[in-house]
C-alpha cells in the first residue's frame, strides 16, 4: 500500500485560517481510532471529497514531493494532517519518514495530531522524536480517562475529545486541567491562535490538555465516544 499527500500552501478553511495545511491519505489512519468508523470530521463535505481523491492517488504528492514543497514558500505556521495521520500504514508510524519530515520542517511552527497507539512498535520513539526536534505532535485521547493515560507517557502533549454539552471547569480524573480549543467559542483560527508565542497546540511544554468538543453531523456519536460509552 502506498501513502499519498497533499499540501495547500495557503488554506482558506474557516477553522485553520490562512496557513499551510497538509493531508495524508486515509490508509495512514489507524484502526484503533474510534472515529474511523463514525464521527471523523474529515469525512464531512467538502473535505471528504478532496481527501478521497488524495487517498485514491489523484491530485496528490509522493512523500518526497511533499518534503520538496515544505522546503519552498509555505507559511511559517504549518498544520499537519488536516486529514489523515502520521506517515505509515494503519497503526504503525514510519520513523524513517518522520526523521525526514522533521528536517524539512526546520524553522517552521509545525504541529499536528495522531491517533496511532504509542504503545505499538516504534510509535512512541517517532512521536517523541518529533516533539524533541521542533515538530509538535499531540496525542489524541478519546476521553478524559484516556487523556490521563497518554499524558502519563510523558512523550508528547495531549488533546482530548469532549462531549458537546460539557460545561464548567474541566479536569481529568487525575485532576489535570483541560482548556477548550479557542476556536470553539471565540472563532479563533489556527493561523492566529496564541499570537507570536505560537498556537496552543504547538506548545509541547504546556501543563494542560486541550479539549475539542464534539461538533458537526456526527455530534451524538462523537459525544458518546468522549463519554467513554
Amino acid at each position: 500500500m502506498k501513502d499519498f499527500y497533499h499540501i495547500t500552501v495557503k488554506s482558506g478553511n474557516r477553522k485553520t485560517g490562512k496557513l499551510t495545511t497538509i493531508m495524508s491519505s486515509n490508509e495512514t489512519c489507524p484502526d484503533s481510532c474510534p472515529l474511523k468508523k463514525k464521527g471523523c470530521y474529515a469525512r464531512g463535505w467538502p473535505l471528504n471529497l478532496h481527501w478521497k481523491n488524495v487517498s485514491d492517488g489523484k491530485n496528490c504528492l509522493t512523500f518526497t514531493e511533499l518534503l520538496d514543497k515544505l522546503r519552498g514558500k509555505v507559511s511559517k505556521r504549518v498544520r499537519l494532517w488536516q486529514a489523515g495521520d502520521m506517515p505509515g500504514v494503519n497503526n504503525r508510524i514510519n520513523i524513517k519518514k518522520i526523521r525526514r519530515l522533521v528536517k524539512a520542517c526546520s524553522g517552521k511552527e509545525a504541529f499536528g495530531y495522531t491517533h496511532k497507539d504509542p504503545k505499538i512498535g516504534n510509535n512512541a520513539e517517532a512521536i517523541k522524536y518529533c516533539n524533541d526536534n521542533g515538530v509538535t505532535i499531540n496525542l489524541s485521547a478519546d476521553n478524559l480517562k484516556h487523556a490521563d493515560e497518554l499524558y502519563d507517557l510523558k512523550i508528547a502533549p495531549v488533546v482530548v475529545l469532549l462531549p458537546k454539552d460539557i460545561k464548567g471547569k474541566i479536569k481529568t480524573p487525575k485532576g489535570r486541567k483541560v482548556i477548550i480549543c479557542p476556536a470553539d467559542k471565540n472563532k479563533i483560527t489556527c493561523s492566529v491562535c496564541g499570537g507570536n508565542k505560537g498556537s496552543l497546540c504547538y506548545r509541547n511544554d504546556r501543563n494542560y490538555i486541550i479539549g475539542f468538543r464534539a461538533h458537526g453531523a456526527a455530534t451524538k456519536s462523537v459525544s458518546e465516544i468522549a463519554r467513554g460509552v
